[in-house]
């Protein structure tokens, strides 16, 4: 097993449920004249971002690794600090979410640089050759716009308030 693709997965796992508290957290606290259209979409953020946890859980659980899930282990893996401020307009809040989710995109791309390691090394376990497959798959599913963090980040530069 190559421990630096259990630490990428640990880590990008620890990642989304920090964004996932994140976005949930601004849907709660969100304000303004938008309210029910930014309240709406930080669903869809949280949502998406959620079903995103999951995946790495089981990748980590294929390679026969433990899928970290306490508050303590979250935070020893990941050393991604999101800003929990409760005094964000939505216009921070939706600059913070897009901070956290590039950070997250930087770590997708080493972690596929390390599976580029091991394929190039072709040491790579059956189990590793999946969870490479989800990675790259992750990817080019942010590359190509089919989840709902790159469109997101589309939709809210792009928008003008009132």
């Amino acid at each position: 097993m190559n421990e630096n693709l259990v630490t990428c997965l640990k880590e990008l796992q620890s990642m989304n449920m920090k964004m996932y508290a994140q976005s949930h957290g601004y849907h709660w606290n969100v304000e303004g004249r938008d309210f029910k259209q930014d309240h709406a979409f930080l669903l869809e953020i949280y949502e998406d971002v959620f079903d995103s946890i999951d995946a790495y859980a089981e990748n980590l659980r294929k390679l026969n690794v433990k899928a970290p899930f306490g508050l303590v282990q979250l935070q020893s893996n990941s050393i991604l600090k999101i800003n929990d401020s409760l005094d964000l307009t939505a216009d921070q809040m939706f600059a913070e979410l897009s901070k956290t989710n590039l950070q997250i995109i930087d770590k997708l791309k080493d972690a596929n640089d390390r599976i580029r390691q091991l394929e190039s090394a072709s040491q790579a376990q059956e189990e590793e050759k999946l969870t490479a497959e989800y990675i790259k798959k992750k990817i080019i599913k942010l590359r190509d716009g089919k989840s709902t963090i790159p469109n997101w980040m589309v939709k809210k530069t792009g928008k003008k308030r009132k």
